[in-house]
């Protein structure tokens, strides 16, 4: 009896040596419950009930949006144990959100659920979940790190079929994210310590957007990808300046859920696409001296598929190409905050487009009714003068003029492109000697271009009340039709050099003493 007790006490110390040389923190408690949503009845589980069940431990990787490697060994429950154990199947599902205590969330698509498993681990390389990331964490092996969503509160569900449906939009038009600001009223932002600027996403999506979709899909420069609800974004922000622009946020939102640097956000049958961020994120090239993203891989990248391509300028001004000619081009951002893109020299001139807001699918038509010369520019006839008394002039004295457009609007036939081959063809350069006034001293300068009256006469322009001078970054001087003269000029050389700035290759001058009205970089000219 005495041996008995004895090897009995011994085996009851035994356990207890055992009991305490476990860690504690393996020992774990939660109070609440992990919510499931979005299926046919809705359930909850117990945090203590998922911590008693028989786990599994296997080693998983993620990988960050900077293309560096984690590796972790996790313990947990399969997402599909639990499922299971209420009669449904993870790869019976759509895309899931995952939804933390702090109200951050996160979409994992359908490919990744029906496809890999889903770990709710609540061990991290034999350490419990820190306060914060408790009570478990998902962790799927060989996917981005964003999806290793933390402090779990909620699993929402999205069936299968739901999710073929949203995935059936046809992208129909791109939108340039820059230019289609400029006409959205702006919000003071502060993000972090910077005091930038916004618009309301409802205010863009508003303008552009007919079918309001389910699902938003991002993709940022570094290819990072995100998948939101539409409602989300509608009430978030854009944020247009400072860093890591242009960027998704929101005022009650966690900062986790900020999208930075989009490139592509797909709202139903559009895109809206920031030529900065193709920049970054897409192969580069240039084209004329000027760089940009190569434009095939940016139509490509956003959806739009067809054999010919309408590219809209934002005063209106249109022009087709065809989808083979875009290998060619670039688009770029100019650091006015103007896109644009631009073909090369080979190309008529009004393919190379500035102030870029929408690209569309077209039909070909405009391009079979265009009649074009050899050189591949449009015929001048209808604004073709007599001959006589007409100079031509290719050059000044061995200067390399620069090529150059300026749409005229307002015209009684409608809009005209005003290209340097056309002014070098049909119009005379003129000097002109200026001394404006600067900080009480006269600062002389010799000008040649082209008299404004000259132009507005080859159009055949004679009863007007004046004009409107536009620049590149859409500055604006209003000259009414007293105070233009022959001595207001659009100049392409200055001081025996030509204008050269890719921003200012044409500007309006008058022999004035202050430069009041003077323009750099005009790019249009509405007659009223």
């Amino acid at each position: 009896m005495k041996k008995n007790l004895k090897l009995l006490l011994i085996a009851l110390l035994g356990a207890v040596m055992l009991i305490s040389g476990c860690k504690k923190d393996t020992i774990l408690t939660y109070d609440g419950a992990l919510k499931f949503t979005g299926l046919s009845e809705d359930f909850s589980i117990d945090y203590n009930d998922i911590y008693a069940m028989d786990a599994i431990t296997v080693n998983v990787k993620n990988v960050s949006s900077e293309g560096e490697e984690a590796l972790y060994e996790v313990t947990g429950i399969l997402l599909d144990t639990l499922l299971a154990e209420h009669g449904y199947s993870q790869q019976d599902m759509g895309s899931i959100r995952l939804v933390a205590g702090d109200g951050y969330a996160i979409d994992i698509p359908q490919d990744i659920v029906q496809s890999k498993d889903i770990i709710l681990a609540y061990i991290f390389d034999g350490e419990k979940l820190d306060d914060k990331a408790m009570p478990l964490r998902a962790a799927i092996d060989d996917v981005r790190s964003m999806y290793y969503a933390s402090n779990l509160s909620e699993i929402q569900f999205s069936p299968a079929q739901e999710e073929a449906i949203e995935e059936d939009y046809s992208i129909t038009k791109i939108v340039l994210m820059e230019t289609a600001c400029l006409d959205i009223d702006t919000k003071s932002y502060t993000y972090y310590d910077s005091e930038d600027t916004a618009v309301l996403a409802a205010d863009l999506l508003g303008t552009y957007v007919v079918v309001k979709p389910e699902k938003v899909y991002l993709t940022a420069s570094d290819g990072y990808e995100k998948t939101e609800s539409f409602d989300v974004i509608n009430d978030g922000y854009i944020k247009i300046t400072g860093n890591d622009i242009p960027l998704f946020t929101g005022k009650d939102l966690p900062k986790g859920m900020n999208v930075k640097s989009i490139m592509n956000m797909q709202v139903g049958n559009i895109s809206f696409v920031s030529a900065e961020s193709c920049i970054a994120g897409i192969e580069n090239k240039t084209v004329e001296d000027v760089a940009g993203a190569a434009l095939d891989k940016v139509i490509e990248m956003a959806g739009l598929e067809g054999d010919y391509y309408v590219f809209i300028a934002r005063d209106g001004f249109s022009v087709e190409v065809q989808a083979e000619s875009l290998s060619d081009a670039v688009l770029y951002y100019s650091e006015l905050g103007s896109c644009g893109v631009k073909f090369p020299e080979d190309y008529p001139r009004n393919y190379s487009l500035r102030n870029l807001i929408a690209i569309e699918i077209g039909t070909g038509e405009s391009l079979a009714d265009t009649s074009d010369t050899e050189d591949g520019s449009e015929t001048d006839d209808k604004y073709s003068k007599d001959e006589e008394g007409t100079e031509d002039v290719d050059s000044i004295s061995g200067i390399a003029l620069q090529d150059w457009t300026i749409i005229f609007e307002g015209l009684s036939d409608g809009s005209f492109e005003m290209t340097s081959e056309r002014a070098q063809r049909k119009l005379t350069l003129v000097d002109l000697h200026t001394e404006r006034i600067k900080n009480d001293d006269a600062i002389p300068e010799d000008w040649q271009g082209y008299k404004l009256l000259d132009m507005l006469s080859f159009l055949k322009v004679v009863e007007f009340e004046g004009v409107i001078i536009t620049a590149g970054d859409e500055y604006e001087v209003e000259l009414t039709k007293d105070m233009i003269d022959e001595e207001t000029i659009l100049a392409v050389v200055k001081d025996g050099e030509a204008l050269t700035d890719s921003d200012n290759l044409v500007q309006l001058v008058q022999n004035s003493e202050f430069a009041t009205t003077w323009v750099k970089g005009v790019t249009k000219i509405t007659v009223y």
